[in-house]
């Protein structure tokens, strides 16, 4: 099962969108969609997203790359791959933000539950049978 955390928000800058998560706290420049790939990710193919960076007293931009954006599966959400996890936008309120309407959109990190490793040859000595109870033991 997935469950959805709230990670930080997505927000117009000029006609790109501007990626901002709570966890950033440490990591360096923006994450950024640019404004042509803002288009091709509404149109429905996958966008790269840009980490900009500026060094020194503001007079080098640096930008390299971030991750990727795509439409999920259902049309209904975005889906953006950055550093290893995956978050996720409603689309309804990224195409609100991009038309200028909302000034942010939510967006969550998916954090993929994990059910617990069971250690069975314990159950079985608590249970105090034998692992091979009901199996067949010869082969005539």
């Amino acid at each position: 099962m997935t469950q959805f955390v709230k990670a930080g928000k997505l927000e117009k800058t000029y006609n790109a969108l501007r990626i901002v998560l709570d966890n950033q706290a440490g990591a360096d420049g923006d994450l950024v969609i640019g404004a042509a790939a803002v288009r091709d990710l509404l149109a429905g193919r996958t966008a790269e997203i840009s980490r900009v960076e500026v060094r020194g007293d503001g007079d080098e931009v640096v930008i390299t790359y971030g991750g990727t954006a795509r439409m999920s599966t259902t049309g209904r959400g975005v889906v953006m791959h950055i550093a290893g996890d995956r978050y996720t936008s409603p689309m309804a309120q990224v195409q609100a933000v991009v038309a200028g309407d909302r000034a942010g959109a939510l967006v969550s990190r998916l954090v993929d539950e994990v059910p617990p490793i069971i250690d069975a040859d314990r159950v079985q000595v608590q249970n105090g049978r034998p692992i091979d109870e009901g199996l067949e033991t010869s082969f005539a």
